[in-house]
């Protein structure tokens, strides 16, 4: 499985990222609180569901630990 990730905005208290499933084409969206550290789907992508988009959620925490490149995908599998 391959999640794209983009990040779309970023200021002191989230970011907010782009995602796809299998596909450059970023069309969901992903929230991560830095404050809380709390995270939500905003938006599922086009080709994706709502367990997919909670599967490139948890995978998010990567892109996190990465320190919020502007772009980044993850493999599992």
């Amino acid at each position: 499985m391959l999640w794209y990730y983009t990040k779309l905005h970023e200021n002191d208290k989230i970011v907010i990222y782009a995602y796809g499933w299998n596909t450059k084409e970023t069309t969901g969206q992903l929230l991560y609180d830095k404050t809380t550290e709390d995270y939500s789907v905003l938006k599922i992508a086009d080709n994706d569901n709502q367990k997919g988009a909670e599967w490139a959620l948890y995978h998010l925490l990567k892109v996190v630990k990465k320190g919020f490149p502007d772009k980044d995908m993850v493999i599992i599998g």
